[in-house]
Formats: structure tokens, C-alpha cells, sequence
């Protein structure tokens, strides 16, 4: 009896340490992985790097560069490893401490539950009552302290940047100058079980000024390579795709003083990398106006506005939703009143270094319906205008940006009926850029 004890003792050990290690090798065959998009990043910026030997600055930072092999600017896996660990398995310890009399309503994996149900929970009641089953009412202060705690520093919830140095690389071709890599990973995006990852690398070089009097030595000169990852993470499964949208610059550079202005400061400060997020959804409201008949024909128009982010098409999110638009115009005795709705497809294009401005661009297609007022003549209108536009949206905030549509094209098929009686008349037409059917709108948006 003692033999099958100690045989049943000695399988289930081997079977927990055979688990534990899968679990090791899936978090370490995850920063390998990883490194490798750091690899594709770095292979695709040089790229762009390419032919820039010939610096704008005294000094000649990109030579000293190139010294450097892809393999010396990789980071270290292990803080990425243990970053998904703490992700997957260590933060949803923290629900252990719930008390007995709450039942979560999980699956077979638990952990897979408290994962899904974070991600798609957009408000802290929708997350407690989703585990729960339980009314946010019901659930006592210690057991909704703990659920708070999880939802709101829960490092996916949180965009956690993870950041790693690297070590102190000396260069093989210039003796007294010397790199250092910083390694930040940002979840850019979580809808769960899909990740975009952001990624970057920050080389740091510095040199010693071995001669006072030559100004083509580098002091120090910090470069900088991003780039997005997308990937799959759930507790079984880590995953990334091919790199996309790498980019590289020089963010400083200060040379070693001259002979000829000892005090003159050579160095060159570029803006601080400040990545910047755009909203799932947003919520608009504009206002525009037109010109027509020598600028004497005014129209103007209120609208509002939903967007939800469907997809990206490279670094640009597109965005698809609804637009609705109420729209007074008159010219002397003329008076006309519409009311528009139906659904509109943009695309934001980022255009500035941090991404905080975007040009717009989009597709709209609306129902319209009305009256005009001609001299005591009335018709009711009725019909259909689909339009191309361009813009821009520069954010202010975090939640909140300034939107401009500026109109392209438009086409407008509309049936007007007498009031009166006399039939209808059909009437279709064509406007280019701003008129009175295409008026310039300036609006706000609140991401949601």
C-alpha cells in the first residue's frame, strides 16, 4: 500500500512540474518571439536610415551608428516573460482573496475568464456583475474592493509600459565612443484575444571629446525606432504577427564645441516621442456653414456624430458610424429646411511626429428629407446625397479632439413636391468643394 502511495506521489509531482515547465517554455518562447519584431524593427527602420551618412549637424551621429550591429540593440527576453506571467497567471491570483460565498461564473479556465471578461467590460459595474453574476449592489465592500483593485491596475487595462536597458556596448570602429539601449513594450490596442503591441528601441550613443578643437566628434546623439505589433494573447496562446509601421529618427544630437565658439551649444533637441491613442468610439457635434449665389445665399447646418473603430489600414484607424445633419439655407424670399441621417466611413491618418493630428478622410452617404419655402410656395423634399470629404482632427486631450471636414465632391438625386398638388420634379446635380449643400463643418469629439 505504501509502494502505490509513493508511486501515485511521485506522478502527480512529475505531472505539476511537467505543467510548470510548459508554462515556463510558453513565456520564453514568447520573448523570443518578441525580440524577433524588435529584429524586423530594426532591420526595416535602417532602411530608412539609409543614405542619411551625410548629416545635416556638424557631426556625423549615423556613421557611428552603423557600427552597431541589429543583434548589439536587441533587448533581454526576461523582463518581457515575466511580464506576460504576470499578466496571465500572478495578477489573477489577486481574486483568491474574494470570499467563499462569491461564486464567479467562469469556465473550466478561470484565468481565461478574468481575462476575457476585463477586456470587454467598459464600465467596473459591467465587469463585477460579468464574473459574478452577482448585482453590483449585492456584492459586500471587501469583496468589491478587491474586484475594483483588479479591474482598474490590471496591467492590460492600464496600457503598463514595460521598459529594459540594455547593456553598455562599446563601438568596434570608434574606440572612445560607447551605445546604450532602452526597450519599451506598450498594449496600444486590447480587444480581447487581440493585441496591438507598441513597440521601441532607444539608442543612446556617447562619446568622449578626445579633441577640444574638432567639431566632427559626436558628444552624444539619441535615435530612436517604433514600431506596432499585432498579436494574439490568451492563457494558452502568445502569438505576434509580421512588424508594421516601423519609423526611426534622430531625436538629439550635440557635437563636440568647436575652437571657434567654445560656448555655443550644439545640441539639437527634437519633440519627445509621446504616442498617441485614438478612442474605440467617439461622439460628435459640429457646425458648418455655406455660401452660394455671390456668397448672398447662406446655408447652416448642426450635426452629430458616432464612430466606432473597426480596423486599421497600416498605422490609420478607420472608422465607420452614423452622421445626422439638420440644415436651414435662404436667399431673399427662399427659405429651405432638411434634416439628413445615414452612415459614414472615415479614415484618420496620422500627420504629426507624436500622432496627436490626423487627416481625415471619408465616404458619407444620407437620406435627406424637407421643405422649401418659396414666397408662400412650398415643397416637400425628399432624396439621397453621397459625398467624398477630407479634414483634419487634432486632439486636446486624451478624450477629446477639434474636428475639421472640408467638403470634396458631392452628388445629390432629390424629388421636390408641391404641397399644393402640380406633381414632383426630380432634380440631380453635382457640387464641387464648398457650396451651400457642402458646407465646412468645425465639430468636437469625446472618445467614448
Amino acid at each position: 500500500m505504501k509502494t502505490r502511495h509513493l508511486w501515485a506521489f511521485l506522478a502527480l509531482s512529475i505531472t505539476f512540474q511537467v505543467v510548470a515547465q510548459n508554462q515556463k517554455n510558453k513565456y520564453s518562447e514568447a520573448g523570443k518571439a518578441l525580440q524577433k519584431n524588435f529584429l524586423e524593427m530594426l532591420q526595416d527602420a535602417s532602411v530608412l536610415a539609409a543614405g542619411k551618412e551625410k548629416d545635416t549637424t556638424p557631426c556625423e551621429p549615423f556613421l557611428i551608428l552603423q557600427q552597431f550591429t541589429k543583434s548589439d540593440l536587441l533587448p533581454n527576453t526576461k523582463p518581457f516573460e515575466a511580464y506576460f506571467k504576470n499578466v496571465l497567471e500572478d495578477y489573477n491570483k489577486k481574486l483568491n482573496a474574494l470570499q467563499d460565498n462569491i461564486i464567479l461564473t467562469t469556465s473550466s479556465n478561470p484565468n481565461e475568464s478574468y481575462f476575457a471578461a476585463i477586456s470587454r467590460s467598459r464600465r467596473f459595474k459591467d465587469f463585477a456583475e460579468d464574473i459574478t453574476g452577482i448585482k453590483i449592489l449585492d456584492i459586500n465592500k471587501k469583496d468589491k474592493d478587491i474586484l475594483l483593485d483588479f479591474y482598474v491596475n490590471h496591467p492590460l487595462k492600464k496600457r503598463k509600459t514595460i521598459t529594459t536597458k540594455g547593456e553598455k556596448i562599446a563601438s568596434a570602429k570608434f574606440a572612445e565612443c560607447y551605445a546604450t539601449t532602452n526597450h519599451t513594450l506598450k498594449a496600444n490596442k486590447w480587444k480581447y484575444p487581440k493585441v496591438t503591441w507598441f513597440i521601441k528601441t532607444t539608442v543612446t550613443i556617447t562619446c568622449d571629446c578626445a579633441n577640444d578643437s574638432n567639431r566632427d566628434e559626436v558628444n552624444e546623439a539619441i535615435f530612436e525606432y517604433d514600431a506596432f505589433v499585432n498579436g494574439t494573447l490568451t492563457t494558452s496562446n502568445i502569438d505576434f504577427e509580421k512588424t508594421k509601421g516601423s519609423s526611426f529618427s534622430l531625436e538629439k544630437v550635440s557635437c563636440c564645441p568647436g575652437e571657434e565658439d567654445p560656448n555655443e551649444d550644439t545640441s539639437i533637441d527634437l519633440p519627445e516621442d509621446m504616442l498617441v491613442s485614438l478612442p474605440e468610439q467617439t461622439l460628435g457635434v459640429s457646425g458648418g456653414i455655406g455660401f452660394e449665389q455671390d456668397l448672398e445665399e447662406v446655408s447652416i447646418c448642426l450635426g452629430a456624430e458616432y464612430l466606432f473603430n473597426i480596423t486599421e489600414l497600416g498605422n490609420s484607424p478607420l472608422y465607420i458610424g452614423g452622421v445626422a445633419k439638420l440644415a436651414t439655407a435662404s436667399f431673399m424670399d427662399f427659405n429651405s429646411t432638411t434634416i439628413s441621417v445615414g452612415p459614414t466611413a472615415q479614415l484618420f491618418t496620422p500627420i504629426s511626429t507624436n500622432g496627436d493630428t490626423q487627416m481625415t478622410n471619408g465616404l458619407t452617404a444620407v437620406y435627406l428629407f424637407g421643405t422649401n419655402d418659396n414666397n408662400g410656395f412650398k415643397d416637400d423634399i425628399s432624396g439621397y446625397q453621397i459625398g467624398l470629404n477630407t479634414g483634419l482632427n487634432v486632439q486636446i486631450s486624451s478624450n477629446a479632439s477639434i474636428s475639421l471636414i472640408i467638403p470634396i465632391v458631392s452628388f445629390q438625386n432629390l424629388t421636390f413636391e408641391s404641397q399644393e398638388g402640380g406633381g414632383s420634379l426630380d432634380v440631380s446635380n453635382t457640387s464641387i468643394l464648398l457650396n451651400k449643400n457642402n458646407p465646412v463643418t468645425l465639430g468636437v469629439r469625446i472618445g467614448l
